[in-house]
Protein backbone atom coordinates (compact mmCIF):
# COMPACT_ATOMS: atom_id res chain seq x y z
CA UNK A 1 0.00 0.00 0.00
CA UNK A 2 1.31 3.40 -0.93
CA UNK A 3 1.16 6.09 1.71
CA UNK A 4 -1.52 8.73 1.19
CA UNK A 5 -3.85 6.19 -0.41
CA UNK A 6 -7.43 7.39 -0.34
CA UNK A 7 -9.65 5.03 1.62
CA UNK A 8 -13.42 5.26 1.47
CA UNK A 9 -14.60 2.36 3.64
CA UNK A 10 -12.67 1.55 6.78
CA UNK A 11 -13.24 -1.11 9.44
CA UNK A 12 -11.61 -0.81 12.86
CA UNK A 13 -11.24 -4.05 14.85
CA UNK A 14 -9.72 -4.90 18.22
CA UNK A 15 -10.39 -6.05 21.75
CA UNK A 16 -12.67 -4.15 24.07
CA UNK A 17 -10.72 -1.22 25.47
CA UNK A 18 -8.17 -1.27 22.64
CA UNK A 19 -9.09 2.21 21.44
CA UNK A 20 -11.32 1.45 18.44
CA UNK A 21 -13.82 4.20 19.19
CA UNK A 22 -11.21 6.85 19.90
CA UNK A 23 -9.40 5.97 16.69
CA UNK A 24 -12.66 6.00 14.70
CA UNK A 25 -13.50 9.47 16.05
CA UNK A 26 -10.01 10.78 15.24
CA UNK A 27 -10.09 9.29 11.76
CA UNK A 28 -13.55 10.73 11.13
CA UNK A 29 -12.33 14.17 12.21
CA UNK A 30 -9.28 13.93 9.94
CA UNK A 31 -11.12 12.65 6.88
CA UNK A 32 -14.64 13.99 7.17
CA UNK A 33 -15.96 10.43 6.73
CA UNK A 34 -18.86 9.47 9.02
CA UNK A 35 -18.01 7.00 11.75
CA UNK A 36 -20.49 4.32 12.78
CA UNK A 37 -20.15 2.54 16.11
CA UNK A 38 -21.61 -0.95 15.90
CA UNK A 39 -22.37 -1.01 19.63
CA UNK A 40 -24.57 2.05 19.08
CA UNK A 41 -26.09 0.76 15.85
CA UNK A 42 -26.78 -2.78 17.06
CA UNK A 43 -28.07 -2.55 20.62
CA UNK A 44 -31.59 -1.43 21.47
CA UNK A 45 -32.32 0.30 24.82
CA UNK A 46 -31.21 -1.64 27.90
CA UNK A 47 -28.95 -3.90 25.84
CA UNK A 48 -31.80 -5.62 24.01
CA UNK A 49 -30.92 -7.40 20.76
CA UNK A 50 -32.65 -6.38 17.53
CA UNK A 51 -34.27 -8.94 15.25
CA UNK A 52 -31.96 -10.34 12.58
CA UNK A 53 -34.04 -8.62 9.90
CA UNK A 54 -33.84 -5.22 11.61
CA UNK A 55 -30.09 -5.56 12.17
CA UNK A 56 -29.40 -6.66 8.60
CA UNK A 57 -31.48 -3.78 7.22
CA UNK A 58 -29.64 -1.23 9.37
CA UNK A 59 -26.20 -2.63 8.52
CA UNK A 60 -27.04 -2.78 4.80
CA UNK A 61 -28.04 0.90 4.92
CA UNK A 62 -24.69 1.79 6.51
CA UNK A 63 -22.49 -0.17 4.13
CA UNK A 64 -24.42 1.08 1.10
CA UNK A 65 -22.89 4.53 1.72
CA UNK A 66 -20.00 5.63 -0.48
CA UNK A 67 -17.83 6.29 2.58
CA UNK A 68 -17.80 5.01 6.12
CA UNK A 69 -15.68 4.16 9.12
CA UNK A 70 -17.10 1.25 11.11
CA UNK A 71 -15.90 0.60 14.67
CA UNK A 72 -16.66 -2.88 15.93
CA UNK A 73 -15.88 -6.56 15.53
CA UNK A 74 -19.29 -8.26 15.22
CA UNK A 75 -17.82 -11.25 13.43
CA UNK A 76 -21.20 -12.47 12.14
CA UNK A 77 -21.45 -9.40 9.91
CA UNK A 78 -17.76 -9.01 9.13
CA UNK A 79 -17.91 -10.69 5.70
CA UNK A 80 -20.62 -8.28 4.61
CA UNK A 81 -18.47 -5.30 5.67
CA UNK A 82 -15.24 -6.74 4.26
CA UNK A 83 -16.88 -7.20 0.86
CA UNK A 84 -17.25 -3.40 0.67
CA UNK A 85 -14.20 -2.25 2.67
CA UNK A 86 -10.86 -1.06 1.36
CA UNK A 87 -9.01 -0.89 4.70
CA UNK A 88 -9.07 -2.80 7.99
CA UNK A 89 -7.23 -1.39 10.98
CA UNK A 90 -6.66 -4.06 13.63
CA UNK A 91 -5.64 -2.81 17.06
CA UNK A 92 -3.54 -5.56 18.65
CA UNK A 93 -3.14 -3.85 22.02
CA UNK A 94 -1.81 -5.52 25.17
CA UNK A 95 -4.65 -6.98 27.24
CA UNK A 96 -3.51 -5.18 30.41
CA UNK A 97 -3.90 -1.82 28.65
CA UNK A 98 -7.34 -2.89 27.40
CA UNK A 99 -8.40 -4.01 30.88
CA UNK A 100 -7.40 -0.65 32.40
CA UNK A 101 -9.23 1.20 29.64
CA UNK A 102 -12.41 -0.80 30.21
CA UNK A 103 -12.25 -0.09 33.94
CA UNK A 104 -11.79 3.68 33.51
CA UNK A 105 -14.36 3.85 30.70
CA UNK A 106 -16.91 2.10 32.94
CA UNK A 107 -16.10 4.38 35.86
CA UNK A 108 -16.41 7.46 33.65
CA UNK A 109 -19.78 6.21 32.36
CA UNK A 110 -21.27 6.76 35.82
CA UNK A 111 -20.84 10.51 35.20
CA UNK A 112 -20.96 10.94 31.39
CA UNK A 113 -22.89 9.04 28.76
CA UNK A 114 -20.76 7.44 26.06
CA UNK A 115 -21.62 8.77 22.61
CA UNK A 116 -20.81 5.40 21.04
CA UNK A 117 -23.60 3.53 22.86
CA UNK A 118 -27.31 3.51 22.13
CA UNK A 119 -29.98 5.05 24.33
CA UNK A 120 -30.50 3.16 27.55
CA UNK A 121 -27.20 1.30 27.22
CA UNK A 122 -24.66 2.09 29.91
CA UNK A 123 -21.55 0.46 31.27
CA UNK A 124 -21.81 -0.66 34.87
CA UNK A 125 -19.74 -2.76 37.25
CA UNK A 126 -21.99 -5.80 37.13
CA UNK A 127 -22.06 -9.36 35.74
CA UNK A 128 -22.08 -8.03 32.17
CA UNK A 129 -18.89 -6.05 32.98
CA UNK A 130 -17.18 -9.22 34.26
CA UNK A 131 -18.19 -11.13 31.11
CA UNK A 132 -16.97 -8.33 28.85
CA UNK A 133 -13.67 -8.10 30.74
CA UNK A 134 -13.16 -11.87 30.39
CA UNK A 135 -13.94 -11.66 26.65
CA UNK A 136 -11.47 -8.81 26.20
CA UNK A 137 -8.74 -10.71 28.08
CA UNK A 138 -9.31 -13.77 25.86
CA UNK A 139 -9.53 -11.71 22.66
CA UNK A 140 -5.95 -12.27 21.44
CA UNK A 141 -6.11 -16.03 21.81
CA UNK A 142 -9.73 -16.76 20.95
CA UNK A 143 -11.05 -14.02 18.68
CA UNK A 144 -8.10 -12.29 17.02
CA UNK A 145 -7.15 -15.32 14.85
CA UNK A 146 -10.74 -15.64 13.58
CA UNK A 147 -10.88 -11.96 12.62
CA UNK A 148 -7.50 -12.06 10.88
CA UNK A 149 -8.46 -15.22 8.98
CA UNK A 150 -11.63 -13.53 7.69
CA UNK A 151 -9.71 -10.38 6.72
CA UNK A 152 -7.17 -12.41 4.75
CA UNK A 153 -10.01 -13.87 2.67
CA UNK A 154 -10.32 -10.40 1.09
CA UNK A 155 -6.96 -9.69 -0.61
CA UNK A 156 -8.23 -6.40 -2.08
CA UNK A 157 -8.66 -4.99 1.42
CA UNK A 158 -5.55 -3.49 3.00
CA UNK A 159 -4.96 -4.90 6.48
CA UNK A 160 -2.93 -2.85 8.94
CA UNK A 161 -2.16 -4.31 12.37
CA UNK A 162 -0.95 -1.99 15.13
CA UNK A 163 0.58 -3.04 18.45
CA UNK A 164 0.22 0.45 19.91
CA UNK A 165 -2.38 3.18 19.78
CA UNK A 166 0.34 5.69 18.93
CA UNK A 167 1.42 3.81 15.81
CA UNK A 168 -2.22 3.64 14.66
CA UNK A 169 -2.60 7.40 15.25
CA UNK A 170 0.54 8.07 13.20
CA UNK A 171 -0.79 5.90 10.38
CA UNK A 172 -4.18 7.61 10.14
CA UNK A 173 -2.46 10.96 9.76
CA UNK A 174 -1.03 9.70 6.46
CA UNK A 175 -4.40 8.93 4.85
CA UNK A 176 -7.44 10.83 3.53
CA UNK A 177 -7.25 14.42 4.65
CA UNK A 178 -10.43 16.48 4.59
CA UNK A 179 -10.76 18.32 1.32
CA UNK A 180 -10.45 22.07 1.68
CA UNK A 181 -13.65 23.82 0.67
Amino acid sequence: MAENKVYQRIIILGAGGSGKTTLAKSLSNLTGINAYYLDKEYWLPNWQRPSDDDWNHKLNDIIANEQWIIDGNYIDSLNKRLAKADLVIMLDINKNICTKSIFFRTLKNYFWKRSDLGNGCTDRFNERYKEFLAWSKAFKQDYFPLLIKKCLEYPNVDLKIFKSRLSAKHFIKTINKKEAN
